[in-house]
């Protein structure tokens, strides 16, 4: 598959690394037995590993024998055929993912984007402030943490990839290491991690576009990308006085388990699309989306009722549901991406109004689904 990272991490060693994991998090789940992945030795291996969505790609064999090592990886002797006869003799390997160790790895890839990091003492006392903050304003102790958290940075753009490096406290904070020493400390648990390395730093300016022209906002000022998500719970003796607690923006009561297996369970018990007017309703918060888009014609068949929003949706059967109206050329081989695409676009536009980044689900990536934890 074809990896998605953003520039950022060039300047980093661990580029392949990244790569690969970007890979992974993108192209799998826990459910995956096993993972091809293919040495890009050549340009037409390359081309090769981009047009196939189930085959992973790594510029160096050394950044799948350091990750077995690492025990994020491990040998796998399944037998199954995932190459054709003609693509036999490609570098290849096929490997089993232990995903609490690769979690583990990601989150040390990760936190090299701290390049100065502050001692680990003020790293805690500044993320305990952020967190405690967090949970008065969205009165709940359970939500997601991302170094967006960390608060904005002034930043002019340079001649390398429009990057600038000022030094937000994103630089100074390694992120997962320390909330893990916090939980470590008892003072949070963390119930889940995601890893999206493929995203960029916003510019405040569209953050807040909407209120632009009473408020201007400068041009270089922004917020860290957000390339992790930390579900996190406040443990009992930190807890702030929230009273009866609710979800942002929802009016269903928290409800968690300490599990790192299990994610934060948040019912969303008025789920309804209007194919109509391309209103997206989630209990009572409003979404618009697109009308005759992708985004609209994807809603319209797996929000159309009870059954279809618990089903598993291979994109053939998406396509080929009445109630998509977009039919051209769907015999082609990457139609797929007509729908992926979708579900990624209608997942921006309910993590903006509510901040859930994951309510629709793409793996494998041939697949869509909305996300058990928030059905009715």
């Amino acid at each position: 598959m074809k990896s998605k990272i953003s520039p950022f991490w060039k300047t980093f060693s661990a580029y392949d690394t990244i790569s690969l994991m970007s890979q992974l998090y993108d192209g799998y789940d826990e459910n995956t037995h096993s993972v091809p992945i293919v040495v890009l030795d050549s340009q037409k291996t390359k081309e090769y590993v981009e047009k196939n969505i189930h085959i992973c790609g790594v510029k160096d064999s050394k950044t799948i024998e350091d990750l077995v090592v690492g025990q994020s990886l491990e040998y796998s002797d399944d037998k199954e055929l995932f190459f054709k006869k003609e693509n036999s003799h490609l570098d290849h390997y096929i490997v089993k993912i232990n995903w609490d160790k690769l979690h583990e790895e990601a989150g040390k890839c990760h936190d090299l984007e701290a390049q100065e990091p502050y001692g680990v003492i003020q790293q805690e006392k500044i993320m305990r402030k952020i967190v405690l903050e967090k949970s008065a304003r969205l009165h709940t102790n359970t939500f997601i943490v991302t170094e967006s958290d960390l608060g904005s940075y002034v930043s002019e753009p340079t001649n390398e990839d429009n990057y600038s490096y000022a030094k937000g406290l994103d630089y100074h904070i390694q992120f997962i290491a320390t909330l893990l020493q916090m939980e470590q400390n008892e003072f949070i648990t963390i119930l889940g991690f995601d890893f999206n390395f493929d995203a960029e730093r916003t510019l405040v300016k569209e953050v807040f576009s909407k209120y632009s022209a009473l408020y201007p906002v400068a041009d270089h000022i922004y917020l860290p990308a957000k390339h992790c998500q930390v579900l996190i719970e406040i443990t009992e003796n930190n807890k702030t006085d929230t009273g009866n607690l609710t979800h942002p923006n929802t009016n269903t009561p928290s409800q968690t388990n300490s599990s790192h297996a299990n994610l934060f369970k948040i019912s969303f018990k008025n789920t309804v699309y209007n194919h109509k007017t391309a209103l997206l309703t989630l209990n009572d918060i409003e979404i618009q989306i697109p009308p005759n888009t992708n985004q609209d014609y994807l809603c319209r068949v797996i929000f159309s009722n009870q059954t279809a929003m618990k089903k598993k949706w291979d994109w053939i059967e998406i396509i080929e549901n009445k109630a998509w109206g977009d039919t051209e050329q769907k015999d082609n081989k990457d139609f797929w991406r007509k729908t992926y695409n979708a579900a990624h676009e209608v997942n921006t536009r309910i993590a903006t109004e509510i901040g859930i980044k994951n309510f629709l689900l793409t793996k494998p990536t041939t697949t869509v689904q909305i996300n058990p934890l928030y059905l009715p």
